[in-house]
């Protein structure tokens, strides 16, 4: 048993310094460096994005809710998008390169580029534009994107390596470009049933210019034009085949009302100069919101495809007086015609002011939800 000892301890004394010769090795050879910076640099790469990545999740949540709000928040949304990125990165800097969607409220063409669709992107939006617009259902769908990318103090935009340029012809790498993105949708949640709705729709344009954007609602008596001058709602186009130059069209009813659900309807209209068909009707419903000063909805819309409007919701209108005409275009009628902006000649209106509906009224135009998409 003393000799097995001894040749134990001696095979002992042999492998000293075999580990340091092993190391040595591997170090002369730049396999340490390499594993080095494959498990450091990569590793902070991946730790810079989800950085990024976390900024950009609340830079676009935040800018989804403000664009959700009305158009006056989303004025602000560079501002907003950069304090939110910067907020959730640990150095507090992050470039925030892109902040692009599409608001239906403002047009139906999205502002942001062609989709970079490669696998392999990690500063790609997760999915595609067209599914988070389908997964986010029926109506005026709209979306944010939010791109991020690194931003070093000195102002550089590279991630520098850290054991990478220790490595044989790495002193000229300058790092690695880091980015991330956030996509968030938002819609007008459908209603249970349908919405008792006066029989004209009114363009989603003249309604943010009657009420700031959807943000001020004053209580002055304004002209919303049937047949009448374009130049009354500045900066509207004029719509066709609803029989209205500007403002709003009649839609197809026998009693001047419709029963919608929104924001999934569409509604035909009816030419303007055959609103005579409507007259009656039209007088007895309008009679009676001035009477009760109960607000009656209009039924808001986009977009038009032939004789059809795409209904994004409604908001209740407030009815002080009206100007119809009862036989093409001629003989007109009046009640409560206001001393200052009121129609003339063969101009048809009504008079009065848009009310806000509660955030929390679904099918109202303005309300809506929200989900993270990509």
């Amino acid at each position: 048993m003393r000799r097995l000892n001894t040749i134990f301890r001696r095979n002992r004394r042999g492998d000293r310094g075999a580990v340091t010769a092993l190391v040595a090795i591997l170090l002369t050879g730049g396999v340490l460096l390499g594993m080095g910076a494959l498990v450091v640099d990569v590793g902070r790469i991946y730790a810079e994005r989800e950085e990024l990545l976390t900024g950009a999740d609340a830079a676009a949540w935040a800018v989804a809710n403000q664009c959700a709000a009305g158009l006056s928040p989303c004025a602000a949304y560079t501002a907003s998008a950069q304090s939110y990125a910067n907020l959730n990165a640990s150095d507090g800097a992050v470039t925030v390169s892109l902040v692009c969607g599409l608001n239906p409220k403002i047009s139906p063409t999205s502002t942001c580029p062609a989709e970079n669709t490669s696998s392999t992107s990690l500063s790609r939006c997760i999915g595609t534009r067209a599914a988070a617009i389908a997964a986010a259902g029926s109506g005026a769908v709209g979306y944010v994107e939010v791109y991020t990318s690194t931003r070093n103090p000195d102002g550089s935009t590279l991630l520098p390596p850290v054991f990478a340029r220790a490595l044989a012809g790495g002193s000229n790498t300058d790092g690695t470009p880091v980015g991330a993105c956030s996509r968030v949708t938002w819609n007008t949640p459908a209603v249970v049933g349908p919405v008792a709705s006066f029989a004209a729709a009114v363009t989603a344009c003249v309604y943010n210019g009657l009420t700031t954007n959807g943000t001020l609602y004053p209580a002055t008596v304004r002209p919303i034009h049937i047949l009448g001058d374009n130049a009354a709602h500045t900066g509207c186009p004029a719509p066709t085949l609803l029989g209205a130059r500007s403002g709003f069209g009649w839609l197809d009813s026998s009693d001047c009302t419709r029963n919608l659900t929104y924001p999934s309807n569409t509604a035909g209209g009816t030419a303007g100069l055959l609103s005579a068909l409507l007259f009656t009707s039209c007088t007895t419903v309008l009679n009676a919101a001035v009477t009760s000063g109960t607000p009656v909805n209009f039924p808001i819309y986009d977009t038009l495809s032939g004789g059809t409007a795409h209904l994004i919701g409604y908001a209740p209108f407030v009815v002080t007086g009206w100007r119809l005409t009862a036989v093409l275009g001629l003989l007109p009628q009046t009640r409560n015609e206001p001393a200052v902006g009121a129609c003339t000649g063969t101009e048809q209106c009504v008079y009065g002011y848009f009310k806000p509906l509660p955030r929390s009224v679904p099918g109202s135009y303005g309300v809506t939800t929200l989900k993270r998409a990509g």
